[in-house]
């Protein structure tokens, strides 16, 4: 039972790490203008059954669109819209992209991260 606790928690330490780099990476590659898209992330890491399984995902509902959708990054309004009353942009990513989330974890830095924690944590 103690070795059976042992391993539940190692791994459930594992995916923790794993998905918290991946999800950092992904970061990188969001699109920011008002920052509020990668304040919004959230991780979840769960049992189901003998597994572990670790989620991330975001709070606001455009997210879906950006991740899957076929945009370009491009720079926001230097004044915001004054027609909708929105400020201009606090920052601007010129590496967003589409796909930001999973290239997050499919990039190489990200994958080398990931096979030093299969190391650190003896997975």
């Amino acid at each position: 039972a103690a070795f059976e606790k042992h391993v539940r928690k190692t791994a459930k330490q594992f995916v923790t790490a794993a998905v918290s780099a991946g999800a950092a990476s992904s970061k990188s590659y969001a699109p920011i203008a008002y920052s509020t898209l990668v304040n919004s992330q959230k991780i979840d890491v769960s049992y189901k059954g003998n597994k572990v399984t670790g989620t991330v995902g975001y709070y606001v509902n455009y997210a879906k669109h950006l991740e899957t959708g076929t945009w370009k990054p491009r720079k926001p309004p230097k004044y915001g819209n004054k027609k909708k009353g929105s400020p201009p942009a606090n920052a601007w990513n010129p590496n967003a992209r589409p796909g930001f989330l999973a290239y997050g974890f499919e990039n190489q830095q990200t994958k080398a991260h990931i096979e030093s924690l299969l190391v650190l944590f003896k997975v």
